[in-house]
């Protein structure tokens, strides 16, 4: 997949004028940024951000760039406009959780969990300035590369098991948290998400990603290494959980879940789950939103 060919839609007057206008009025910290990209599709903006100095010769300078593709590779399984579909897609299906629960994103406190190097931080930018949202990471190496991005957001590293919350009790409105809990062990699943529903409002949404148990049907066509774990190791939980490990990590891995699992888990984090949906360019990515009961 390639880019839908922004050059032919920049130079029509559909928005044209609007991305002229947020070039030419942008603040260096980007507090008017969602203000001025608001009739900017987020397709359209996203795919501006991929190269901001073409397309914002003025302002480029204050907005994150991206790093290098093998990063992006490396840590997402694509790069560039395939990755911007991806994030494009989760962050129109958090969109829809937050209207659902009537949260007005321009105003709101948000929380990225997991922010990495900020590919959904970014995006964001168009519906609210940096300092409407947080981001922590567990990893130190992730922290700094979103720095490195020029990411102004507040950043924080967080304990991997949330045992010491990272933002105060009740702080946000939204969080999300994209292929993170794909990756927890079922116990770091229940403490995490114990620790996100703490940091959530009492009327505040999380959304965040789950793997079905097709996904084990994924890896198993993958050509070696990436078919890398044995179908022994998966032995599955009695409430449906399927967990293999990373080496030296017994809170890392690979997870996939079923049905009664998410429901249990987040009734015992004192959350309901509002909905499910599938994810477009990603079949083994079921998105959940989910608030408090």
């Amino acid at each position: 997949m390639t880019s839908f060919g922004i050059d032919r839609w920049i130079h029509e007057p559909l928005w044209s004028q609007e991305i002229q206008d947020l070039d030419a009025a942008l603040q260096p910290d980007l507090a008017n940024v969602a203000e001025l990209a608001s009739r900017i599709p987020l397709r359209i903006f996203g795919e501006i951000l991929l190269d901001p100095v073409k397309w914002l010769p003025r302002s480029a300078s204050y907005l994150p760039v991206m790093p290098g593709a093998d990063v992006q590779v490396s840590w997402n399984g694509a790069a560039g406009a395939d990755l911007l579909v991806q994030s494009v897609d989760f962050i129109r299906c958090l969109i829809s959780a937050a209207a659902k629960r009537r949260i007005p994103l321009s105003e709101c406190q948000s929380l990225d969990f997991g922010i990495g190097w900020g590919r959904l931080a970014r995006l964001w930018l168009r519906y609210a300035p940096p300092t409407n949202l947080a981001g922590c990471d567990a990893w130190d190496h992730s922290l700094s590369l979103a720095k490195n991005c020029n990411l102004q957001n507040e950043l924080r590293q967080s304990d991997p098991l949330l045992t010491t919350l990272p933002f105060d009790p009740g702080r946000f409105d939204i969080v999300w948290a994209f292929s993170v809990f794909t990756h927890l062990s079922p116990d770091a699943f229940q403490a995490v998400l114990l620790g996100i529903s703490e940091m959530l409002t009492k009327d505040g949404v999380f959304v965040f990603t789950v793997r079905p148990h097709s996904f084990w049907d994924y890896l198993d066509q993958q050509p070696a290494p990436a078919a890398s774990t044995e179908a022994s190791l998966r032995q599955e939980t009695a409430d449906g959980a399927r967990f293999v490990q990373d080496q030296g990590n017994p809170h890392h891995g690979d997870l996939s879940v079923s049905a009664p699992f998410l429901q249990e888990r987040c009734r015992q984090a004192g959350l309901r789950i509002d909905s499910l949906d599938w994810s477009i360019s990603d079949q083994y990515e079921i998105v959940v939103a989910a608030s408090h009961i």
